[in-house]
């Protein structure tokens, strides 16, 4: 009699791993389709996970902002691009996107998650605009390769800045200055105190002042050029707003001046590395006096002009008269210490 062979019938283990791969695949078939497929998150313990040259459509989040700042960084190096744009950019995208967004696909990202990411921090309206434009700015970047594809960051809209979230303008009297140069110099030294009186009375931004070269002035007409800036300890070959200026020094300033290039050629002759610092007028037709301190004309009709058609007239000749007397006459100099006069 010969025996039957019947069929071997699966065991309840295999036949649940066997469904559970049938659904699996039909998840990842459905998941390419969208294009929301992302193949390190699907098999993290690939071994050859790092290897892996995907194609674009498989490109993560993560990919495209480090892409993005490659790129930024690339920008940075030809001149293109300020230093501090790139490391504001970088600071956004690792602390406030990279964490949330990082791991899935640039195609899988819709607006609604943008949104709902974005609604959950308490920002002021200027952070959540620079949030929102350094997001844009990498969605842009990586979407270029994508151009079939609809932009989810594109939606996203900007708080409108209105005039009564701008800071209040609160300038210094001209007796709070005194005040304060006096102080600055008194408890700081010669050097400092001159870069802050300067400041005081050219107006200058802290970049600009900080780049000025000896060449920069011109003694005889007294006569400052401002052309370049350095932010972060980067030396920029350009202003703020991109357009050289030159300054003509009110009587303080260029007294002030004189004496910080006095004290240069003392720090000069003790062997110290001497400081580059060169350090506005009033009562001039407003595109004069925005164009001595860099603003755009728009700037100074409406932000500081709130401030000086307010401003008492005893408030105004005060200012004038401090514009044309000699500089702080502060503590004499027994000798120089690190760049700073040491009073007696």
């Amino acid at each position: 009699m010969q025996k039957c062979r019947g069929k071997t019938s699966e065991t309840p283990h295999l036949g649940i791993r066997r469904r559970t791969s049938r659904i699996g695949l039909i998840r990842i078939k459905a998941r390419i389709a969208a294009g929301s497929f992302v193949f390190t998150e699907e098999f993290p313990q690939f071994r050859g996970r790092n290897e892996l040259r995907l194609p674009f459509s498989a490109r993560t989040c993560g990919d495209v902002f480090d892409a993005f700042l490659s790129h930024e960084a690339a920008r940075v190096r030809r001149g293109d691009l300020a230093p501090v744009t790139l490391a504001a950019h970088r600071q956004i995208l690792d602390h406030v996107w990279r964490p949330k967004l990082g791991t899935l696909s640039l195609l899988a990202v819709r607006y609604s998650t943008l949104v709902k990411l974005a609604d959950g921090h308490r920002w002021r309206k200027k952070t959540y605009n620079n949030a929102i434009s350094a997001l844009r700015r990498a969605f842009d970047f990586g979407f270029q390769d994508h151009p079939e594809h609809h932009n989810p960051a594109r939606a996203l809209r900007s708080a409108r800045i209105d005039k009564k979230d701008r800071p209040r303008i609160d300038p210094f009297s001209i007796q709070d200055a005194e005040t304060l140069i006096a102080a600055i110099h008194r408890d700081w030294g010669e050097a400092q105190g001159n870069y802050d009186e300067f400041r005081f009375f050219t107006g200058l931004r802290p970049s600009e002042q900080i780049a000025l070269v000896v060449t920069d002035y011109d003694a005889a007409n007294g006569i400052l050029s401002v052309t370049k800036a350095r932010v972060a300890g980067i030396d920029r070959d350009r202003t703020k707003i991109v357009e050289d200026r030159r300054v003509v020094l009110c009587d303080r300033a260029r007294s002030v001046l004189e004496r910080q290039q006095r004290l240069r050629e003392e720090l000069e002759r003790a062997g110290r590395i001497h400081h580059e610092h060169l350090f506005f007028h009033a009562r001039r037709n407003p595109l004069y006096v925005a164009k001595q301190h860099g603003h755009r004309i728009l700037t100074m009709l409406t932000t500081y002009a709130a401030w000086t058609d307010g401003s008492p007239e005893a408030d105004i000749g005060a200012i004038r008269r401090a514009m044309h007397t000699p500089a702080y006459a502060g503590p004499k100099c027994s000798g120089v210490q690190s760049g700073v006069c040491q009073s007696q």
